[in-house]
């Protein structure tokens, strides 16, 4: 057990590092290679573009998924047209990730970015591109598995062939790869903005679609026609109502484990759930979605009356009253689905990732 509490706490402050759309279609195509066929245009959609082969065993899993167009048109700002204004890219990333300086006006948006870009893509933006042949500002959305060693990053943006071929030489059958070395071996002495351990790297493109990993393997299966991580019942639903719910990021997490530890604060009071997702909305202002994957109907409807209390009640593992961080715009039930959609009180947006990095009882369940 304090392995796997290990391992968890590790996989999600990878994931701290760093539109809502219509449709639920995430059913890869059974065409061949090169051809995923997912609709990229959902959360859903886009969760079916990872591989399942990504998982291993039980083990806990975590998903990041964001449209960081929507995110930047809430922020009110645009993507910079390329990375040679140093001081724009900071603006525009500052802007879209919710980092503000002090004495700054509070953010209203907070979207992550992949992993496998921070933080030598955002500080570093111009060495990254030359190595790469894309960047931070091209990035328009993105879905990853971001838990080493397998991580996989998929996105969409203003990624071209001939930018990727110019940086990284010709492709090998539709791959590019770059750096030295077996996969996943590191090389301290090729350290770079793109690659901080000097891990080689295999990049594809495929219908506007990049695909990025240090392991060859993964970039195959994700351009196949196997199975995806959509398959799996608890994350597709968590992220077809983030669908629902209109998110412009979310992140979305299974396999516990989700059993309450010992600290401060009130004591988790949700029955056992099997997934859950923390989300942000921007409709006029910002907001915090929870949405949580039950076994039965049953589960779902008491745990949406206990998550209201929770919410109005209760105190956050830290001691301060829930009511004063968050307030309850509206909690439903959909079958075994609980969402509750949060006003951000005294809270910013980036409490959204913090629940999931810190583990509080919004996310913990009394067993």
């Amino acid at each position: 057990m304090r392995r796997r509490r290990l391992m968890i706490a590790t996989l999600l402050a990878l994931g701290m590092a760093g539109a809502g759309c219509g449709g639920t279609d995430a059913d890869r195509s059974t065409g061949g290679d090169g051809d995923s066929g997912a609709d990229s245009d959902s959360f859903a959609g886009r969760l079916a573009l990872l591989p399942d082969s990504l998982l291993r065993g039980d083990d806990p899993v975590l998903i990041t998924v964001a449209d960081l167009e929507a995110a930047a048109k809430a922020a009110g700002v645009t993507a910079p047209a390329d990375v040679s204004d140093p001081a724009a890219v900071t603006a525009y990333v500052n802007a879209v990730t919710g980092t503000t300086g002090q004495g700054g006006p509070p953010p209203t948006v907070a979207a992550p970015l992949p992993d496998r870009v921070v933080p030598g893509g955002v500080t570093q933006a111009q060495e990254f591109e030359a190595e790469l042949g894309w960047s931070v500002v091209d990035l328009r959305w993105f879905v990853e598995y971001p838990t080493t060693p397998a991580t996989l990053t998929v996105a969409g943006g203003t990624f071209t062939e001939q930018r990727l071929t110019e940086a990284m030489g010709d492709p090998d059958n539709g791959r590019w790869r770059v750096g030295e070395g077996e996969d996943l071996s590191m090389n301290l002495r090729d350290r770079s903005a793109a690659r901080p351990t000097g891990q080689p790297l295999t990049v594809a493109l495929d219908s506007d679609r990049l695909f990025v990993s240090p392991t060859a393997e993964h970039v195959q299966a994700a351009l196949g026609s196997g199975g995806t991580l959509a398959d799996l019942p608890e994350l597709r639903t968590l992220a077809e109502a983030m669908d629902k719910q209109g998110a412009y990021a979310a992140m979305l997490y299974a396999r516990g484990p989700f059993e309450a530890g010992p600290g401060p604060g009130d004591a988790p009071t949700l029955r056992p759930f099997d997934g859950v997702a923390t989300g942000l909305v921007h409709d006029g202002e910002p907001f915090l979605v929870l949405a949580y994957a039950h076994g039965d109907a049953g589960a779902a409807e008491a745990n949406a009356t206990a998550l209201r209390t929770l919410l109005t009640e209760g105190r956050s593992l830290r001691g301060q009253p829930w009511s004063e961080l968050l307030t309850v715009a509206d909690i439903t039930t959909d079958g075994t689905t609980v969402v509750a959609r949060l006003g951000l009180g005294s809270a910013g947006p980036q409490i959204a990732w913090q629940l999931l990095q810190t583990r509080d009882n919004l996310i913990q369940h009394g067993g």
